[in-house]
Formats: structure tokens, sequence, C-alpha cells
């Protein structure tokens, strides 16, 4: 990546304005909507639903809805910051998931029939896709490789597209183990290596299954696949930890947490035949999982934040004890947690505001802090040193406002985060 300009008056100016301190508090966020008001219909009011984050935690896209017609609310793609807030990305679609994957500097989001990147905004690229197919059913957005399915309802085959190149799709070879079909969502590694997802077999079960691309379909775990319910949801970056939900025993599904060397691992109790906690994503090295605990015939659950050292946490009780964020959540229930940063510090997901109105919320805990640019643990006039030697050289990690491009905009995007602190 070249600089396009050498703005060092920039830099000059910078270096008088005071040192911004080292903010040590956990922070919470309510989305809202994009244009401030609740879409409705016959079962309730939803302000945003459903979000992502990227690698980095500096972007946030979901869904932000808007009053639709009898029991129909439209739903709109939305991007979120905390410097800019929330904007819509793309047109109205009908109600349905709208983001598949982020990548990892938050400048490029694929849908299941378009792609927005921050160069050149929003692009249908339905045409990609085939006429007969389901859109795009999981994603890398790093490495524009997508899964969609192919087919009839009941002879649905998935495909790998790479939508970066012109090389045709491949279809995912599945051995037949009795399976009526596949599922209906994929997950696909940040890498673009490995694809996971989930066989529909008899009698209303699944199995979590794994494709990885450069080898052999297998089934994860040891366990009999008709034996047992559930499918794979996330991925960390290189495909080495997957994560999903299963049913090993009784009627309760649990998040489980997979590597080769350990199978399948549960990350909740499954004796408890009302119990539901499917993982929902998992950070970079596969440390930190985050999903949805609740109780068969309820409507409503809990997020929660799984690691070895804390065990199924629920969130909001966590972020309370640990961070005071009482009266920031007072009124607030985090019903969903639906992905998390690559080093765990950014999640979100969704909830009810003290309103009852579904909306998306994200959550930075305390950590590392991208404007301490020289990484001493402090803000002073290095780190915009260390920031402009590296914009000198061309390097990405100056690409501040993640355009994909350096510019006098990477600059005050590094000055807006050096004057709000760190979390």
């Amino acid at each position: 990546m070249t600089p396009t300009f050498q703005p060092r008056i920039v830099v000059a100016a910078s270096l008088a304005l005071p040192v911004a301190a080292m903010a040590q508090d956990a922070r919470f966020f309510a989305l809202g909507n994009v244009d401030g008001e609740p879409g409705c219909n016959d079962n309730g009011c939803y302000l945003s639903d459903a979000p992502r984050v990227s690698a980095d935690g500096r972007v946030v896209y979901g869904a932000s809805f808007i009053e639709g017609f009898w029991s129909a609310v439209p739903n709109v793609p939305f991007r979120w910051t905390i410097g800019a807030g929330i904007e819509a990305i793309g047109p109205e679609f009908g109600p349905g998931r709208l983001i598949q994957s982020v990548n990892s500097d938050g400048s490029r989001v694929l849908g299941q029939t378009w792609q927005w990147t921050a160069i050149d905004g929003f692009e249908d690229i339905s045409a990609r896709l085939p006429a007969f197919g389901t859109g795009i059913v999981g994603a890398s957005a790093d490495t524009g490789t997508v899964v969609y399915l192919e087919g009839l309802i009941v002879d649905e085959r998935p495909f790998v597209l790479e939508l970066d190149s012109s090389d045709p799709p491949r279809e995912l070879i599945t051995p037949d183990i009795g399976q009526e079909r596949t599922g209906l969502d994929f997950a696909v590694s940040r890498d673009g290596s490995t694809v996971g997802g989930r066989l529909e077999l008899p009698d209303f079960k699944a199995t979590p299954a794994i494709w990885p691309l450069d080898g052999d379909f297998f089934l994860p775990g040891d366990l009999d696949p008709g034996e047992r319910s559930g499918g794979v949801v996330d991925f960390s970056d290189d495909g080495s930890v997957a994560v999903g939900f299963s049913r090993q025993s009784g009627f309760g599904w649990a998040g489980f947490r997979w590597t080769a060397d350990t199978g399948i691992v549960s990350l909740a109790e499954t004796s408890d035949q009302e119990t539901f906690s499917p993982a929902r994503a998992v950070n970079a090295d596969g440390s930190i999982i985050v999903g949805q605990t609740r109780t068969f015939g309820t409507g409503s659950g809990d997020a929660y934040l799984w690691t070895e050292d804390l065990g199924l946490t629920i969130l909001q009780d966590y972020l309370i004890a640990e961070f005071g964020l009482g009266s920031d959540l007072a009124g607030w229930s985090l019903e969903e947690a639906t992905d998390v940063s690559a080093d765990g510090r950014v999640i979100v997901g969704n909830g009810l505001n003290p309103d009852g109105i579904l909306e998306a919320w994200v959550v930075v805990l305390p950590g590392s802090c991208r404007a301490d640019f020289d990484g001493d643990g402090e803000l002073t006039i290095f780190d915009f040193l260390a920031f402009q030697t590296a914009f000198d050289a061309g390097d990405t990690a100056a690409d501040f406002d993640g355009d994909g491009r350096l510019t006098i905009f990477d600059f005050l995007a590094f000055q807006s985060e050096f004057d709000e602190g760190c979390v």
C-alpha cells in the first residue's frame, strides 16, 4: 500500500494537543436504529438485530428495522462505529438475516446476495450466484470465500465460490451417511480454509459436519451421528477450533468446542432436559466463545461468555460484577451474544432495551488500544511519531479508517481515537 500524500502538517499540529488518558473501564453501547424509530408488526417492535463485528473490534454491522406493512418488518443493513454511530449501507430488504461475514478491519461485509466495501460501497452480487440457489449461507469476507446451496430443498448441494477469483464454483463433497439434506447455515474460517455446518438426518436429528477445503469431509467428535443433533456455527481464524451446538444426551442442547485433539467438548451440562446453550461465535484463537442460554419454552434467554477459566458465565452478571456496569445496563436484558472480536475484547449481541424493544448492543472490555501505536501502554507524542513512520512506509497498520488506502482521513481517524482515550 503506497501513501497518496505526506500530511506532516497534521502531525505537527497534533503534537501540541493534550495527551489523552488511558481509560480502564468497560463500556456499553446501545446501537439504536438508522432512522431512530422502531419497526413494528403484530409480534412487537424492533430497533436493530443480529450484529457482527470486525476482527479488530472497530466496526459493527447488522440489521436495522424499519416500519413495514401488516406483519412484515423490512430491514436495512447498517454499519456502526463508536465515532460515527449507525448508518445504512444498503437498500431495504425483506425480513431475514442480512449479514453473513465481516472482514478483519471492517472494510468489507458480505450479505446474502450483496457485498459492501469502504471503497466501492454497496454492490449486488446476485448474478454471481445460481438462479435456483439459496444465496450466500456462509462466508469469509477476508478471503471472499462463500458457500451457497443449489438444487431443490430435498436435494440441496453445497458449493464454494471464490468471489475474488475467476475460478468456477466447486461442490463440497459429502459422503452418504443417511442424511436427508444439508442445513441452511454454514461457517467459513477467516482464512477460508475450512467450512462447517450440519447434515439433516431422519427423525429431526442432525450432525455437525466439517469440510476442510484441502482435505476430506469428516464428522467432528466420536459420537454416533444418529444419537445427537447440532451443527458447526463458527471457527477460529485458522479453522483448528470449531464451535456450535450439540444434543449429546437427553433433550437439551449445549454449546460445544471442538479441536482435533479433544473432539467435541460441551460448554454446559447436557443432562438438563430443558436447557439450550448454543455457541454463536468464537474469537481468533478459539479461547473465548459467546452465545445464548435459555430454558425450553421461554421466549427469551441470556447472552453468555465462555472461557476455560470462567466456564459458561452469564454476560450481564459478569459485566455488572466485574466492571460495575449496573447503571448502564439498568432495565436491559442482554439476550444473546452474536459475535466477538479477535482478541475477545469486543462482544456484540441483541437484547431487550428498557422499553422492551429488541435492540443491538456492543460491549467493549478493557484491554489493548489501537491509538497506543508504539505499544508502551501510554498515549504520548511517540504514538504520533510511530504512526507517521508506519504511514510513510506504506504499512497497512496505518490504515485507521479501514478503506484500503492511506490518506489524510487515516490521520483524522487516529487523532479521534487518541482523543477518546483507550478502553
